[in-house]
């Protein structure tokens, strides 16, 4: 079973989403969510043959060894992949690019995006609510969970700085701040 890890800023909650097949990924995330989204990574073959991932921040592929895949190998991109990754690093900073003013300049100057540029984008258009990175990995023995542990540290906000809120419908969708709703009886 292949899984694709999302990462759900609301309320700064993980959201997993079990796929059969990596390439739904976004595809369900745009469609049921009503959400941006992009991959993150692209898989190292699939089902019986995955071997790892490439993220399409850094361009970097990751093999996990070992009984639980804890040995993590990094790599360049293997030349049979290096089109694709480089399409969906496209679509990933097409993806991004309206959200962020930053990439945005960049990517209509047709200037060299840097891993850097993009990993800081992609983080402020996350905590801006507006982009959901989709991760990838694979539920046997929890290949690729690391890269997801990475990007969870990589995009979002430290929780006591992130700002949590509901809207009360009682009094006509007012915003409603997190201690509140954690603790209704609080002044």
């Amino acid at each position: 079973m292949f899984w694709v890890g999302l990462l759900g800023v609301q309320t700064l909650r993980l959201r997993i989403l079990s796929v059969r097949r990596s390439c739904c990924a976004s595809f369900l995330v745009r469609s049921e969510l009503h959400r941006c989204s992009a991959a993150i990574q692209v898989p190292i073959g699939l089902e019986d043959d995955f071997k790892g991932l490439v993220d399409l921040v850094q361009l970097k592929a990751y093999y996990f060894h070992g009984s639980n895949g804890e040995n993590v190998v990094v790599e360049e991109v293997p030349a049979d992949m290096e089109a694709l990754v480089e399409e969906k690093r496209h679509e990933l900073i097409e993806n991004v690019a309206p959200l962020d003013d930053k990439l945005a300049k960049a990517f209509n100057l047709k200037k060299p995006i840097s891993p850097t540029d993009l990993k800081e984008a992609v983080r402020r258009a996350t905590i801006t609510r507006r982009f959901i990175p989709v991760f990838m990995g694979c539920a046997f023995k929890y290949k690729g969970l690391q890269l997801l542990l990475d990007g969870v540290l990589h995009y979002f906000p430290c929780p006591n700085v992130a700002s949590n809120y509901a809207f009360d419908q009682s009094k006509n969708g007012e915003k409603v701040p997190d201690s509140k709703i954690l603790n209704p009886l609080s002044s």
